[in-house]
């Protein structure tokens, strides 16, 4: 099963390997930041301390920061060899592999959780990946995935190719922001149950491409939190928040 045309494969595996080579792969996040997503993880998905995970999209390892204080096993697999020699470099106690999110060498009903790194938006057929979940998950269990939210306004602005304030820089060729009624629908024909999704501001970022934009990151920060304050996250926030159960 393949959910990305070969090109496609191809530019994501380019692009990743030329950030990981520089030194900065994918680490967006402040540490408060991370912090954020891991509370909305076992939120979500209240892991155990024996339960498996499968971290999908883990690029260089920072997304590790989000699940392994909580669970007994982890396995991160990614498309870029780079980022996976860099991500074993960072974290050697750890486990790395290349891998497709569509097609995983991995065994059925091997996994208590798949986490889905803010990788869905860049895998333009998306259900197949989360078939492949549904696939390697055990008997209830879970799923949970952070992608950017195409209502919220500087993602619309900034990261939707039709925008024409579209930045190009630090976007890969496939990726584009989701829609939540989309996901959600994707997630159902996968065959998932017991669906939770809602949106998330205040997720301080330290670092953005490109440049212009990175030099205004602390207004964006305070500008995002105040949005989380006042309660328009949960429609507006910056990331789309999803969970569900085999």
């Amino acid at each position: 099963m393949n959910c990305v045309r070969r090109q496609d494969i191809d530019s994501e595996v380019d692009f990743f390997d030329v950030a990981a080579s520089k030194g900065y792969g994918f680490d967006p996040f402040s540490a408060k930041g991370w912090k954020i997503l891991a509370g909305e993880f076992q939120s979500m998905c209240s892991p155990g301390e024996r339960d498996k995970l499968l971290d999908v999209g883990c690029g260089t390892g920072s997304s590790s920061k989000i699940y392994t204080p909580v669970i007994s096993s982890y396995l991160g697999v990614d498309l870029s060899p780079v980022s996976v020699n860099t991500a074993r470099l960072y974290y050697p106690k750890l486990n790395f592999e290349l891998g497709n999110a569509c097609s995983l060498p991995l065994p059925d009903e091997s996994f208590n959780i798949v986490a889905f790194s803010s990788v869905l938006h860049h895998i333009p057929n998306y259900l197949a990946a989360l078939k492949e979940a549904y696939r390697i998950l055990k008997p209830n269990g879970r799923i949970f995935a952070y992608d950017p939210n195409i209502f919220n306004p500087a993602m619309a602005l900034f990261r939707v190719p039709s925008s024409p304030f579209f930045l190009k820089k630090g976007v890969t060729p496939n990726e584009s922001p989701l829609r939540r009624g989309d996901l959600r629908e994707q997630i159902t024909f996968a065959g998932f149950r017991d669906i939770r999704q809602y949106c998330r501001s205040g997720i301080e970022y330290k670092h953005v491409e490109p440049e212009v934009i990175n030099s205004l990151l602390k207004f964006y920060n305070i500008i995002d939190e105040g949005i989380e304050r006042i309660g328009l996250g949960r429609w507006f926030g910056t990331f789309l928040i999803s969970s569900a159960k085999k």
